[in-house]
């Protein structure tokens, strides 16, 4: 018996996005930063950021792949995501 095929969702996006420099929460670019840094608070909206999650956070928003804490796909704009809900 052969195993199932997991169905994946492949998204690309550019190469230079800058997703460690851009905050997960508000979408604020702050810049590039030497690799040694590991943790930042983004000067817009004060949330303290790991370089590494908030990347992994970003890529998921552009790739389309976000969702709320109950499931429902995130709008992936900063315009969207202040006025939209999600339907939970």
């Amino acid at each position: 018996m052969r195993p199932r095929r997991v169905q994946r969702r492949r998204a690309r996006f550019g190469r230079f996005v800058p997703t460690s420099q851009t905050c997960s929460y508000c979408d604020h670019v702050d810049g590039p930063k030497p690799l040694h840094i590991r943790e930042w608070t983004c000067p817009a909206c004060g949330a303290l950021l790991d370089r590494d999650i908030n990347s992994a956070r970003n890529v998921k928003k552009a790739a389309g792949l976000a969702v709320s804490a109950c499931g429902a796909p995130m709008a992936t704009t900063s315009a969207a995501r202040s006025s939209a809900q999600p339907a939970c």
